[in-house]
């Protein structure tokens, strides 16, 4: 009797261990983290792991997909909005946000846990002043370099355009490729590109873009030419590579330099742990002290406005915010953090740890660009019929239809200004032919008080005798009108004069 009410003890026991098992893994709370970056799958599942460890009540699902930005837009069209998202601090982000899908963090503690100037980057994308997310980590482009090869040429890092110019010419002469370029995938044109455009196209030009006051054709000649001159320092095969082989070859020694993110860095050491690289801001002025680094939001942390789980989803920013979590990831992933007393230690990344120290950064031109250009595609495109002035309006038309302009719209907007100085000259032209008209006038009109000033040049002139006087006063009151229409003129006429005549 005794022995079967232990066993029926002992199963009871069993039954209820099992149940309450039951009811833990039921009760867990699954939370879906959209991400859109490869290289930090590993990285982030190491940080679920963590925060599991913590919370054994929540189940963090990470799903990284391909063209995660038109995934996202798909999705929110559906109201089927992750749980939590790490997204690229870009014109997408900035669109989320402005549409009002994306969180309030404006009483969060975590806007002060990173630095104003990441979310000022932010707010500038959605177009207020409410933060929609949180700045994780900063990226920058730049310009990799094999460290032993620029020592075995005697090279050393170029401060100027010229002197980058002259380097990659080095290397050319010494039978070397100077830049692995990588333009088979559009989106790594971006790399060059960024950072020739934010440091010369002007900080204004957003804004001046805005109101209509400037254009591509105006601002960004000088950034085409440059890129069309990096081409001369490429490899056979320029667009025939994408972003895994240049990895891949640079890391295997195709190249003394690769134009490419710090965000490359950690594949192309998996590729080879023994490279010795170095990096440097690729330098696009002539004068250092204007040549920036262009750095910004790598990774947005951000989650639902009406989410079901956002306490818990705050609970996993918060987590990975602190101090231990947020250098853990930008050690893996290669990146500056966003997090305040977060810094980089890389020895890799020392040649542009001046930058952030002295604040010479500025942010990628290509996250103010309309999304639905699809810059990258032009810019392939462009690379390769090396058309500038034909790329520049197209940049324009693909601007102004993006931003809602109608045909007839765009005509006035955008190419009637580009059409200044042809319109200019036709006019002059137009208005010298009509004012100095003497035949039709002298055929149509009898009476002298009806004489136009060409005309009346005759009365002060007879077979035996003229009027210099009067005739002089004369020619110059019929030169004054085409000369002062000429003068408001001039500016266009010289502009168009100018662009034909000078290349770069």
């Amino acid at each position: 009797m005794v022995k079967k009410v232990r066993y029926g003890f002992l199963v009871l026991l069993v039954m209820v261990f099992v149940f309450s098992t039951l009811n833990i893994s039921a009760a867990k709370v699954k939370l879906e983290l959209f991400q859109n970056k490869q290289e930090a799958i590993k990285t982030f599942d190491e940080l679920i792991a963590r925060f599991e460890k913590t919370h054994p009540g929540v189940d963090i699902e990470q799903n990284f997909v391909p063209n995660a930005e038109t995934v996202i837009k798909a999705r929110l069209v559906k109201n089927d909005i992750p749980d939590i998202m790490a997204i690229g601090g870009n014109a997408t982000y900035g669109e989320l946000a402005a549409a009002g899908v994306l969180y309030d963090f404006s009483k969060e503690r975590a806007v002060n846990m990173v630095h104003s100037s990441y979310i000022e980057m932010l707010n500038r994308l959605a177009g207020k002043k409410v933060p929609n997310g949180i700045p994780y980590s900063a990226n920058a482009n730049t310009v990799l370099y094999n460290k032993d090869k620029y020592a075995e040429l005697g090279l050393t890092v170029p401060r100027t355009w010229d002197e980058f110019i002259a380097t990659a010419e080095k290397i050319k002469q010494a039978g070397q490729v100077p830049l692995y370029l990588t333009f088979k995938d559009a989106w790594t044109c971006m790399v060059p590109w960024n950072t020739l455009a934010s440091n010369l196209h002007g900080d204004d030009f957003f804004d001046k873009m805005e109101t209509g006051q400037t254009s591509f054709a105006e601002r960004y000649p000088e950034v085409a030419e440059k890129m069309l001159a990096l081409l001369n320092y490429g490899h056979n095969d320029n667009f025939g590579v994408g972003y895994d082989q240049g990895n891949t070859a640079f890391a295997n020694g195709a190249s003394v330099m690769y134009l490419q993110g710090i965000w490359a860095i950690g594949s192309i050491k998996a590729a080879n742990p023994d490279i010795n690289i170095g990096v440097f801001s690729l330098p696009a002025t002539n004068d250092p002290a204007k040549n920036r680094l262009v750095s910004g939001v790598d990774t947005v942390l951000t989650i639902p406005a009406r989410g079901r789980h956002n306490k818990i989803a705050l609970e996993f920013i918060y987590f990975i915010l602190e101090k231990e979590n947020a250098e853990y990831y930008i050690n893996q992933e290669n990146l500056f953090s966003a997090v305040k007393e977060v810094y980089q230690t890389s020895p890799d990344l020392v040649g542009i740890r001046e930058y952030f120290e002295t604040g010479r950064i500025t942010s990628f031109a290509d996250h103010y660009y309309p999304p639905g250009m699809q810059v990258a595609n032009l810019i392939q495109e462009f690379l390769l019929k090396k058309d500038v002035p034909a790329f520049l309006r197209v940049m324009d038309n693909e601007a102004a239809i993006v931003d809602g302009c109608s045909v007839w719209k765009l005509f006035w907007k955008v190419v009637f200004p580009l059409m200044a100085p042809i319109n200019a000259t036709v006019g002059v032209l137009t208005v010298l032919w009509v004012w100095n008209d003497f035949l039709l006038p002298l055929v149509m009109l009898s009476r002298p008080d009806q004489m136009t000033l060409p005309l009346v040049q005759f009365v002060f002139q007879s077979q035996f005798d003229t009027n210099y006087n009067l005739a002089f006063a004369s020619y110059l009151m019929v030169l004054s009108p085409v000369i002062v229409v000429y003068i408001i003129a001039q500016k266009w006429i010289i502009s168009g004069v100018m662009r034909g005549a000078i290349k770069g």
